[in-house]
């Protein structure tokens, strides 16, 4: 089943108002749908969950979120006992948990966060699957603790948080969603009804995306099917696939030392600007005049403002680039270069025994940089463990592969 908790935010404090999750019905023709309003609305999905699952342990209920850790922990982590989970930085991968509802009968459920598996917003379903996906046009800062409670909000207050260009659809869909009430010549939008139809919406989506996904991965594994509900991550199916594959034949896992020196090869992706400064880009010409001026007085010379916007460049897909420009995986046991070596420079006598190995990891001195480009593609970890990208690295030391 798919679900999805809306909350309040004041002071940083995420309090829940709105949940819903929907599940196919027996015939797999439609959704059977389900709501809870409240800030117990938590409580209520899972007082329901136990007494449509509650048993002695036989039934293990799945549920699945986008974003799942937002969802759990505003509105179900805290009813739970026996709670464990798979954590990376701030996202839930995967967790589970049991309910008691006063009763000896308990209800076991087990947590997925489809984003791990789907790395992609809600919104970008409609074009991914091809889904009847209505745009989102949902103004959260007009879901005040406040305005929750007073729940019916002039038209023209809820208009003031919405985009102009969206006012026409936004309105168009309150009409279609009933969600319009007119009371001594005012009218009022019933903003409850309006965000539960959205938080219904975005379960329904998810379910058609997770299932035409899954039919997806079915087909392409058809030799050696695999089903994404066996995975917590993109990224483990794809390991898991390239396993059945072949792919790592003859290759070994490492571990110990060994690894931990060669994951030091590895580097994550990075946002910057140009240089690796920090700039405020303006649009209006006379704000950036009277800003640039002002800037001009500052003591940080590092800080820049320029006119006009900001090209971004973003690159995708950088797994699947990478993997075509391989020749393939790096076989057999890692061999330790041996000790009378480790000093060797290498150069134009020895570099015939060099280029013999198909791989190696080194630690390294930066001598010289060839090119200082403006989007720096050097870097090394400087003396408090923080990974410094910069064109400045010459007599840094740096692991390479």
């Amino acid at each position: 089943m798919n679900f999805e908790t809306d909350t309040t935010r004041v002071d940083k404090i995420h309090t829940p108002y709105l949940c819903w999750y929907v599940e196919r019905n027996e015939e797999n023709t439609g959704w059977i749908r389900y709501q809870f309003l409240g800030e117990k609305c938590g409580l209520k999905l899972l007082a329901h969950l136990h007494d449509r699952y509650g048993d002695n342990g036989d039934t293990i209920v799945k549920m699945i979120a986008h974003n799942c850790g937002y969802d759990f922990r505003t509105g179900i982590f805290k009813h739970l006992i026996k709670v464990k989970t798979i954590e990376k930085g701030k996202s839930l991968m995967c967790g589970e948990g049991r309910f008691y509802n006063f009763t000896k009968d308990f209800v076991d459920l087990r947590f997925t966060d489809s984003f791990a598996i789907i790395p992609v917003g809600l919104k970008k379903f409609k074009d991914m699957f091809n889904l009847p996906v209505k745009k989102e046009i949902l103004p959260y800062s007009l879901y005040t603790t406040k305005n929750i409670k007073k729940q019916f909000i002039e038209v023209n207050t809820c208009l003031a948080q919405v985009k102009p260009k969206d006012h026409k659809e936004y309105l168009k869909n309150c009409k279609n969603w009933n969600c319009i009430l007119t009371e001594n010549g005012k009218e009022y939008i019933d903003i409850l009804t309006y965000s539960s139809k959205y938080c219904e919406m975005d379960c329904i989506t998810l379910g058609e995306g997770y299932e035409k996904f899954r039919k997806i991965i079915f087909e392409i594994t058809k030799e050696n099917p695999l089903d994404i509900d066996d995975f917590i991550s993109l990224a483990s199916i794809a390991d898991t696939y390239l396993k059945k594959e072949g792919c790592y034949d003859e290759c070994y896992e490492l571990g110990g030392i060994v690894r931990c020196f060669i994951q030091r090869c590895l580097v994550g992706g990075r946002t910057m600007l140009n240089n690796n400064k920090k700039y405020t880009s303006i649009r209006d010409k006379n704000s950036y005049q009277k800003l640039n001026k002002h800037r001009k007085n500052l003591k940080n010379k590092n800080y820049r403002t320029t006119y006009g916007k900001v090209a971004d460049y973003d690159a995708v897909s950088l797994y699947p680039s990478a993997m075509t420009r391989l020749n393939g995986y790096l076989k057999g046991k890692p061999k330790v270069i041996e000790e009378k070596n480790r000093n060797t420079i290498i150069n134009k006598d020895n570099i015939e025994d060099w280029i013999k190995a198909d791989g190696y990891y080194i630690k390294a001195k930066v001598i010289k940089v060839g090119i200082k480009r403006d989007f720096p593609l050097l870097s090394y970890i400087n003396n408090d463990g923080i990974r410094i990208i910069s064109k400045e690295v010459i007599g840094k030391k740096r692991i390479e592969t």
